[in-house]
């Protein structure tokens, strides 16, 4: 039985998945239900076939009452794109029901960073435009794009 309820609840924790991020990537699906090679490929959220260049990540749900070995399962995903696993840790409670102690994401340092890099640009853009000071931005040339 316990075979039976953990994969109900790595669906369930999928879907849940989709629910949070819908807002963000609002194509996103589960890649059981899209495609067999994507799931073979240690995928579980994806983009449909015609919109896959669109989801700038690879991302792996696990729903768990141990620890997981994220090195092992990042290196077993594809690399064509930044890995992220969703984690939903749990524990079994003296009733015998799997209590929810985190959610987290895992990552590799380098898209870390650059994600910090991302939100500090833009808190320095709001902060800037807050201040009514006039942000010029160049293209690749160098010349104004403003």
């Amino acid at each position: 039985m316990s075979g039976k309820r953990n994969r109900q609840a790595g669906h369930n924790w999928e879907r849940k998945c989709i629910s949070f991020l819908s807002p963000i990537f609002p194509h996103l699906v589960t890649a059981r239900a899209e495609s067999r090679n994507a799931d073979n490929l240690k995928l579980d959220l994806i983009y449909p076939a015609d919109k896959y260049n669109e989801l700038p990540i690879n991302i792996q749900c696990k729903t768990m009452s141990k620890r997981v070995n994220y090195v092992k399962l990042l290196e077993s995903m594809p690399e064509d794109k930044p890995n992220v696993i969703l984690h939903r840790y749990t524990e079994k409670s003296e009733k015998g029901r799997f209590m929810e102690k985190g959610k987290y994401a895992i990552v590799a340092l380098d898209f870390m960073v650059y994600l910090l890099e991302q939100v500090y640009k833009q808190e320095k853009v709001k902060k800037e435009d807050k201040n009514g000071i006039r942000i010029e931005r160049k293209d690749e040339t160098g010349t104004s794009g403003n």
